[in-house]
């Protein structure tokens, strides 16, 4: 049974045993953190990542600052709410060159660093190449309709691509990335992945669930009953099962190679889904519910230290950078919001702020506390309302009030670095149009 994680003396004595280890970023877009076995789903879509969590610390309360994939990828790599960071699709602004990030930080220290993505909101025009010496998007594929899933969208082929960078560089220390946009929307599972969650299934929806589909079923224009809503969800699940899969032959790969035991590795995702929580069906970005923001993280030390403890407090995505300098033994600069979540010493912020990519990002934000969540001036009791249904900001004035204070404290807490434009190509503005993410 899994332990729980309480600061001391062990954990300080282990950190920094392993000099240089290599490290690994494995983010899946649009996984929610209650849909992984070992977050308590009921489901069998993990089964990998369940045994990978045997040598990793779980985080059980992990809140990404954005419901997007650009500003919250952002926040992890270099330790700044969106806000202070400023990449956004929505205002094509990339990434600022004076903006530190985790990679650039381990380049400097003699690390090798690549990143093999699934592009889009990945892709180099919005600045998250910086620091990476090798960093490679997917190329779409043309398909019958752009709403239907691109099979380079999968992890197993992000890997594939990594494959011989692994190879080439296992020897010295290197700071790998790897994302894939497998679980995100089109729901396209091949059918072996959707079998153990299709059921006897009769509806009318067909068994992939296309982007196009989505859009009607959320302009009202084709209605579902809750058999059909159930039918989407299995498919999303039948898309982490395959991604579950290409993840557990990673795992064995870096077993095979002898770099998975040295190795520190991460195992995260930039945001949820919607399944109906709050009226939209297989959507993102649009609010700041905890179906959005909350995901899984999980942290294998090297040597799989605390393999199988749970951090129970609130963690967030400007936590990752700063943690993994402080697995490594390196300085957490300054310019950094996020806390080193290993480290007993340095005290966590207790309040994550979050918002949304839209062109004034200040007019849709969100604080939370493990309690509370100030979101857009309705107020969130969690304890007692997990689902978000009860706005009780009427009842509480001095706990919405304190969040205000707390949030606008955040806001001024760095100042905003000089933006940058960015220039996406028509190919990368049809992709994002296809994906629903501009008109």
């Amino acid at each position: 049974m899994a332990g729980t994680l309480i600061a001391s003396p062990l954990l300080t004595a282990c950190r920094g045993r392993s000099p240089s280890p290599p490290v690994i970023l494995v983010s899946i877009d649009t996984l929610r953190a209650d849909h992984v076995g070992c977050y308590g789903y009921g489901r069998p879509t993990t089964p990998n990542v369940d045994l990978f969590r045997r040598d990793a610390i779980l985080f059980r309360q992990t809140i990404a600052q954005a419901p997007s994939t650009l500003p919250s990828h952002a926040s992890m790599l270099t330790s700044l709410i969106p806000p202070h960071h400023t990449a956004s699709v929505a205002n094509n602004r990339a990434l600022p060159a004076d903006v530190l990030s985790l990679p650039t930080l381990l380049k400097r220290h003699g690390y090798a660093t690549a990143s093999f993505n699934g592009g889009v909101q990945l892709h180099a025009v919005w600045g998250l190449d910086q620091g990476f010496e090798t960093y490679e998007s997917v190329r779409p594929q043309k398909t019958a309709s752009d709403s239907l899933s691109d099979p380079r969208d999968r992890l197993a082929h992000t890997l594939d691509m990594a494959r011989a960078w692994i190879e080439r560089h296992r020897a010295g220390p290197f700071f790998l990335f790897l994302h894939a946009y497998e679980v995100h929307h089109p729901y396209t599972p091949d059918a072996e992945h959707l079998a153990p969650f299709r059921g006897d299934y009769a509806g009318r929806l067909p068994d992939h669930i296309s982007v196009d589909l989505l859009r009607e079923i959320n302009a009202h224009k084709t209605a579902i009953d809750d058999k059909d809503r159930q039918h989407i969800v299995d498919a999303y699940d039948g898309e982490i099962h395959s991604m579950d899969a290409a993840f557990g032959k990673f795992v064995e790969l870096l077993k095979q190679t002898g770099l998975y035991d040295p190795s520190l590795i991460v195992f995260t995702s930039d945001h949820g889904e919607e399944f109906g929580e709050h009226g939209s069906m297989g959507r993102h970005a649009h609010t700041l519910f905890d179906e959005l923001l909350r995901v899984p993280l999980l942290i294998k030390l090297p040597a799989s230290r605390l393999g199988g403890t749970t951090d129970e407090a609130q963690a967030q995505g400007i936590d990752l950078a700063p943690t993994v300098l402080g697995v490594l033994g390196l300085a957490v600069p300054g310019q950094f919001e996020g806390r080193d979540l290993l480290d007993p010493g340095t005290a966590r912020r207790d309040e994550a702020l979050s918002t949304r990519d839209v062109l004034d990002p200040n007019t849709s934000m969100s604080v939370r506390t493990a309690e509370w969540k100030l979101y857009d001036g309705r107020l969130f009791h969690l304890s007692s309302d997990a689902r978000e249904r009860l706005n009780v900001a009427g009842d509480n004035l001095e706990v919405a009030r304190t969040l205000r204070g707390r949030l606008k404290a955040i806001l001024a807490g760095r100042s905003i670095p000089s933006k940058r434009a960015a220039a996406p190509d028509e190919e990368l503005q049809e992709r994002l149009r296809s994906l629903g993410y501009v008109q």
